[in-house]
């Protein structure tokens, strides 16, 4: 048997089983019952019937026990039914929101899972992100499935996308009215898992397949590995295990002998929705978890214990009203750290990435100063900046111009920039030396005026600086379509601090 590259998957006892002694399936889609060219699968609500020539079969099984590549058997007709089985799976304990929150944001520090979008990806001219199609795309299943993804626990690549890929063990036994089962041998595959978060409805899309010519069969009798082990049929299904009260997944299993996942190329899909009436909050957010399901079945075989299980990984739906038309559903994986990089090497950018370092990096060196009515001594305190191990690290929230907040963080810059407007007499002698050149410098102020930490804050400090006028612009423009385009919620004021989303702010270059 071959050596696996790497083994973290999962070893399951599921299936028990009157081992066939004969030859699978056979071959067209259109052929209704069994003839000269091979055996037909029995219906089931699991499968449709499904067909592969006997002698493609045939050659695959002396190439393998030669040791010559195998030849590519292709599926006519995608093994996969509409109808699900009944449900077998014991449901994720109940948590409230907060503690499903709290449970994704420790989850994405113990793994130090971060999304850092660089922002020059949020540009006016930008290509809008791929609608989910019926295939996941080949750059992304290749940006994503490296090996920081055969883990176990998988890869959050960003908000929007997820992949993953183990090893499964399913151990299969021979069972007899009149004895107990009798340990067979068992089957080992690697998996490949892709899933997208979608922006236009409440749910995500999970492609799952077999790595092509990973399955090994380590049998009890050495024939078993040429003719019952690659006979055995493999199901394949994607699950959420909040309850049917709070998601639900779709379409059935994808079902075929795993000779025929072995030499198969596509990608098999399920979408897994999380529901409105579910969720909480102005926008409907709502919780809940997905992960694969494997089994093997088929005529004369019975499934004894649990099917075979990956971990479950979060996700987080909303109906979001900030959003623009078309977009306003939308279901993310929430086990990782978003972030916004701005570059010190991005010429359109640069003076603002500067002016945020110091602000993080050198807080009492900038302006305003600390105001006399402040307890002595003590360091000024400028949040976002994200701090790996600490789940807790103090982050930045969205607002709108909608909120009151948005206004007290312009009128509180304007006074320590300007020493104009309602606040200026709070930075007498403490806001900038000179204000910004007219027409050339602006105002640039962190947090910025979108956050609820910005400058108007009671319990944070800020930090203004006069940047170039266009620089700061540009940095104002990525911040707007990132908010978008990561699906930053804007803060609700109805909701727990717990449950808004927060994000950093991260410099480079």
């Amino acid at each position: 048997m071959k050596k696996r590259s790497y083994s973290r998957g999962l070893t399951v006892t599921t299936i028990a089983a009157t081992l066939l002694w004969g030859f699978p399936v056979v071959v067209s889609a259109e052929a209704s019952a069994p003839d000269n060219t091979g055996t037909a699968v029995q219906n089931s609500p699991r499968t449709a019937d499904v067909y592969i020539d006997e002698a493609v079969l045939e050659e695959s099984r002396k190439a393998a026990a030669e040791g010559r590549p195998r030849p590519s058997i292709t599926v006519p007709l995608a093994p996969q039914s509409d109808q699900r089985p009944p449900r077998a799976t014991t449901d994720t304990p109940k948590r409230t929101p907060e503690q499903s929150q709290k449970l994704a944001r420790e989850n994405a520090v113990a793994r130090n899972s971060v999304s850092t979008r660089d922002s020059r990806e949020f540009t006016p001219d930008r290509v809008e992100p791929r609608a989910i199609g019926e295939e996941p795309d080949d750059n992304e299943v290749n940006a994503c499935l490296t090996r920081d993804a055969e883990n176990g626990f998988g890869r959050v690549y960003n908000r929007f996308t997820f992949c993953r890929r183990d090893d499964w063990t399913l151990e299969f036994f021979q069972v007899s009215p009149n004895r107990p089962p009798e340990y067979m041998g068992s089957n080992t595959f690697n998996l490949d898992l892709f899933a997208k978060g979608d922006d236009t409805l409440r749910r995500a899309r999970v492609w799952a397949k077999v790595q092509y010519d990973s399955v090994e069969y380590d049998r009890r009798y050495p024939w078993d590995e040429w003719f019952t082990g690659p006979d055995i049929r493999l199901s394949l299904m994607a699950e959420c295990g909040a309850g049917l009260d709070v998601c639900h997944a779709s379409p059935g299993p994808a079902t075929m002998p795993f000779i025929v996942w072995d030499n198969n190329h596509d990608w098999f899909s399920w979408d897994v929705y999380g529901h409105e009436d579910a969720g909480v909050g102005r926008d409907k957010i709502s919780f809940s978890d997905f992960y694969m399901q494997a089994w093997g079945e088929g005529e004369g075989y019975t499934t004894i214990g649990p099917r075979a299980e990956s971990e479950r990984r979060e996700m987080r739906c909303d109906s979001g009203l900030d959003f623009r038309a078309g977009q306003q559903k939308a279901c993310i994986f929430n086990e990782v750290i978003p972030r916004l990089a701005y570059g010190l090497d991005d010429w359109e950018v640069r003076e603002v990435a500067r002016h945020i370092k110091i602000a993080q990096d050198q807080p009492n060196s900038t302006y305003p100063k600390l105001t006399s009515t402040d307890p002595q001594p003590r360091d000024k305190r400028i949040p976002g900046r994200y701090d790996p191990g600490n789940a807790n690290a103090p982050g930045l929230h969205r607002i709108t111009p909608a909120d009151p907040e948005y206004k007290q963080n312009r009128d509180h810059k304007d006074g320590a920039c300007f020493g104009t407007g309602p606040y200026k007499d709070l930075y007498v002698d403490l806001g900038l030396p000179e204000p910004p050149q007219q027409g050339v410098e602006e105002c640039d102020e962190y947090p910025f005026a979108s956050t609820l930490e910005g400058a108007g804050h009671p319990e944070w400090d800020f930090s203004v600086r006069a940047v170039l006028n266009f620089q700061n612009s540009t940095a104002g423009g990525r911040l707007g379509i990132y908010y978008f385009d990561d699906r930053i919620l804007r803060y609700d004021f109805s909701l727990s601090p717990e449950l808004n989303d927060r994000f950093y702010i991260n410099i480079t270059g």
